[in-house]
């Protein structure tokens, strides 16, 4: 009998955000249950966009979305939402980040 798998997809809505995105990214890249990393960088006027692609760890799950009009973190996260293909969704602000364990824990 094999384990379900459990595919997050992580949604980081994020403006001006160059500072703290990076170490938002990579602590949800560490855990193994995250499918998809989707930032969306809501019109920023600093280089977000340009920080959170040089955050990829090369795995293939990191996508960068920019708005070019600020639109507010909802529609940013909606339209994250609406391209996800994971089961499970799970919100991070762009100045926040994920204690190692957090998936297999809420799993479990």
């Amino acid at each position: 009998m094999s384990m379900t798998k459990f595919e997050v997809c992580v949604i980081i809505a994020a403006k001006n955000a160059a500072a703290t995105i990076a170490v938002a990214i990579a602590s949800a890249l560490r855990e193994p249950e995250v499918a998809e990393v989707v930032v969306v960088d809501d019109a920023s006027t600093d280089d977000t966009a340009d920080v959170a692609r040089s955050a990829d760890d090369g795995s293939g799950r990191l996508s960068v979305m920019r708005l070019d009009v600020n639109r507010g973190p909802s529609f940013a996260r909606n339209a994250a939402i609406a391209g996800s293909k994971s089961p499970f969704i799970s919100i991070l602000d762009a100045d926040d980040f994920f204690l190692e364990g957090r998936f297999r824990n809420l799993f479990a």
